[in-house]
């Protein structure tokens, strides 16, 4: 006879009930779904209970869901049997159980949607239903591979996801394997050398669901002259701590007469390795041009402020392909932004435009941000010593970027008018959105 232990939450308190043989339940149990070592208040890992005396088992229900949260404590090798018995009432013996394995994040859903879990669970069917699982990996984290009941049936969706198909005639066990690919921490954001290299730096952007990253240079060239270097990805290493990937310098249009036609990436210019020592310390060595070195960076903070942003619209933004081989890159720390335009001169080398900071107003049912526009000059960056008192930055302009009305912005109109320097008189509006990768 298996016996089980059962936590049960009750408001803020725990009470365990032994079910045994001499204690059984009052009314048959409709159904029955358990979730070992998971979040029991969240929706995704819930153990669901129908008896006619719920009130024995000391079942609390939750008020927004109108469902009572159990926490199973069994064995793995127990999962076979869960919904087999519960004392002496036998539940159903055509009982589908699920679990998700690996160094990954991930969950099993069915369709009848009566599993949604990211640990082990289990669920009875009615006999001869067909039952559809799909395996969906977190952010961080890919989909492997099936084994068990489902072992090479699954079904590629493309996106990270894959789906089986299973025939209910008999108690069945699958197995979802999730694997990470991406650093544990999201680094997304500006770094820099601190005040003794003030003046470059180099946004990181990041793909949670990819594990991939969009690395940004921008530094000063041989004349001091801005320039920018671009690792679009890279392959992990050391257990998601070191990233390396090669690296790049464009060439393109200038940004007062753009056609993507002219984009050229080159070939790679050398590597960046970034090693991630804590999550606001980055160690990065570069080979460029032949020349090597090694940068310690760390977060760039922008604010004190630590509340909720008006609008969240950190991240890469790009023109669409229409427009390939130019960006914006967005840190945001509360409502403090700082933008970083890449472009090209009217040589067509790469070269970049900073704004460090704006102003909030209305703009209709939309809000905007409005701020100085700079290019920057400084001493040579590859092959010498760095010299932050050779800093010049000189206003060239005004950029406006128009942020939506939700609070996650998909869609920016940005807006900019050059009164200085070599695009002086040049006016532009662009709707840019976030670069996908």
């Amino acid at each position: 006879m298996l016996m089980l232990m059962l936590v049960l939450n009750a408001a803020s308190s725990y009470a365990t009930t032994p079910i045994t043989s001499g204690n059984a339940l009052a009314g048959q149990a409709l159904y029955l779904q358990l979730c070992a070592g998971c979040h029991s208040a969240t929706p995704d890992h819930r153990a669901k209970l129908a008896a006619d005396d719920p009130d024995f088992l000391r079942l609390a229900v939750n008020t927004v869901s109108g469902m009572g949260f159990l926490q199973a404590l069994l064995s793995r090798n127990d999962y076979d049997d869960i919904a087999a018995y519960i004392g002496d009432t036998k539940l159903n013996s055509n009982v589908l159980t699920v679990e998700s394995r690996g160094a990954g994040v991930g969950r099993i859903v069915t369709k009848p949607g009566n599993i949604n879990c990211g640990g082990v669970c289990a669920w009875g069917y009615p006999l001869a239903t067909e039952v559809e699982l799909e395996a969906i990996p977190a952010q961080g984290s890919a989909f492997i591979g099936w084994s068990g009941a489902c072992q090479g049936q699954s079904q590629s969706q493309g996106d990270g996801q894959s789906q089986c198909r299973l025939n209910m005639n008999g108690a069945e066990t699958a197995f979802a394997e999730f694997q990470r690919n991406s650093a544990a921490i999201d680094y997304a954001g500006l770094w820099w050398g601190g005040v003794t290299e003030n003046g470059w730096g180099v946004s990181i952007a990041h793909r949670a669901g990819s594990g991939q990253q969009f690395v940004t240079l921008y530094i000063y060239d041989a004349l001091g002259e801005p320039t920018w270097v671009v690792m679009p990805g890279g392959a992990w290493r050391d257990n998601f701590t070191a990233l390396r990937g090669q690296v790049y310098r464009p060439r393109g249009a200038p940004l007062n007469n753009y056609s993507p036609d002219s984009f050229d990436a080159g070939t790679p210019i050398g590597e960046v390795t970034l090693r991630f020592v804590s999550d606001a310390s980055i160690e990065m060595t570069y080979l460029l041009d032949g020349i090597s070195g090694i940068k310690q960076l760390r977060r760039q903070s922008l604010t004190n402020d630590v509340s909720s942003p008006l609008r969240d619209a950190a991240d890469l933004w790009w023109a669409g392909a229409a427009e390939n081989g130019w960006g914006v890159s967005i840190a945001q720390q509360s409502n403090a932004l700082f933008a970083v335009w890449y472009s090209y001169n009217k040589a067509g080398n790469a070269t970049w435009f900073v704004m460090p900071g704006g102003v909030w107003q209305a703009e209709g049912n939309n809000l905007q941000v409005t701020g100085d526009l700079y290019k920057t000059s400084a001493s040579a960056w590859i092959g010498a010593p760095y010299d932050a008192s050779r800093l010049q930055a000189t206003v060239v302009g005004t950029l406006r970027l128009g942020l939506g009305e939700t609070m996650l912005v998909n869609a920016i109109n940005m807006r900019a008018q050059f009164t200085a320097g070599e695009f002086a008189g040049t006016n532009q509006v662009r709707k840019i959105v976030r670069q996908p990768f």
